[in-house]
């Protein structure tokens, strides 16, 4: 695979600019970025990136305004790519679709802000707030309720998405069980988060800007995940640096959730990390106790139980780390699986999850949790 080759030397970055329905209508490369450009993706529902990068004070093309590449109605595809020199090709990796948050100008240059499509449908862009209330039916399915919150429109002729989201098979033809109502002034997104949660889904923007509701992983799934890289301290190329962390006051072993139906009655579940192999585990360090959380879909037991146990997966993935520096790997994304060797750091052989990717540059930091952690492996081996 090209990855492995030395020759491979020069990182390169492509930022293509859409219009407000995704029409490419211009692209900048590296001679029009000014330092380094800043990416950031963490594991989580929802927003995931941000993107952050610098050009040239030219007005009107960059300097904001409706004329401007750069507008309130602007959308950013961010590409990485690899350079080989020797028949001069680059391979390119999409890293994701952005909307636009915040430009500021000075004399030199235009500092641009962005997060990942997700936002757009959330308080980080502030556009997407609903003018009137949206009822859900008790017939309606997962497939139609997220179609039907994409569709629903802004005010200007365009729907808050005009991609058709990927939906998991398996969740597709979940009924949603109970009519709802979501009150006008309710965030769309927030919205697609408490269904998400509720039903154990994972829902996030992909690489192509895509929205994705996928079944909620517990770790047996990222067992028998491929290993995307191995990382070992005796490759000097394969690693700049390698660190080991525990975040103690983000860790969270134990969560409750409560919700409550039409009738009044409620609803409450708590998960606890009992996991033998978890450093995290109960057992281990007792309680560290997450804050209780309510569930918008709370109407049942079932709903709360799988809740609860979402919102503990999550709370552990972000307490404990393996933080790895290296060359730039594009291919690398969050939720995938890489193999660690590093002795030095007491870690033979182990199998991580990606939480989390950064580039500064053409420079590359990994943030990876061990799948021994995850709260559920005992139970399920």
């Amino acid at each position: 695979m090209f990855l492995a080759k030395s020759n491979v030397k020069y990182v390169k970055t492509k930022i293509e600019i859409l219009t407000e329905d995704e029409i490419v209508i211009g692209e900048i490369g590296n001679e029009a970025i000014l330092g380094s450009d800043n990416y950031d993706c963490e594991y989580a529902q929802g927003v995931q990136a941000k993107l952050s990068f610098s050009v040239p004070n030219i007005s009107p093309l960059y300097t904001g305004g409706e004329s401007s590449r750069f507008w309130y109605t602007r959308k950013i595809k961010y590409w990485k790519g690899l350079h080989e020199p020797a028949n001069g090709n680059t391979y390119w990796f999409s890293k994701g679709v952005f909307v636009v948050t915040g430009i500021s100008v000075d004399f030199n240059s235009v500092n641009i802000t962005c997060v990942d499509k997700f936002g757009a449908l959330t308080s980080d862009y502030g556009s997407t707030m609903l003018d009137r209330s949206l009822k859900i039916e008790t017939e309606s399915t997962v497939e139609k309720f997220v179609t039907s919150v994409l569709a629903f429109p802004k005010g200007n002729g365009q729907p808050l998405d005009c991609k058709k989201p990927i939906i998991d098979y398996a969740v597709r033809k979940i009924p949603n069980g109970q009519e709802l109502e979501m009150a006008a002034g309710t965030f769309a997104g927030d919205i697609l988060l408490e269904f998400a949660n509720t039903l154990k889904c994972r829902i996030y923007y992909d690489r192509d800007g895509i929205l994705r509701v996928s079944e909620g992983h517990l770790d047996y799934a990222y067992e028998n995940k491929a290993i995307a890289w191995t990382f070992y301290d005796g490759a000097v190329a394969n690693v700049m640096s390698a660190s080991l962390s525990y975040d103690f006051p983000k860790a969270r072993n134990v969560v409750t959730v409560w919700g409550e139906d039409s009738e009044g009655l409620q609803y409450t579940s708590t998960a606890e990390n009992r996991n033998a192999k978890s450093a995290l585990s109960v057992d281990k360090v007792g309680y560290r106790v997450g804050a209780t959380k309510e569930n918008l879909y709370g109407y049942n037991q079932k709903n709360v139980d799988d809740f609860a146990q979402m919102y503990l997966q999550t709370q552990t993935i972000i307490g404990t780390s393996v933080t790895v520096e290296c060359p730039m790997l594009p291919h690398i994304e969050v939720e995938q699986c890489v193999s660690v060797n590093y002795e030095k750091l007491g870690l033979i052989d182990k199998k991580f999850l990606v939480s989390g990717v950064s580039y500064s540059g053409g420079s590359m930091n990994i943030s990876l949790v061990n799948l021994d952690n995850l709260p559920w492996h005992l139970e399920l081996q």
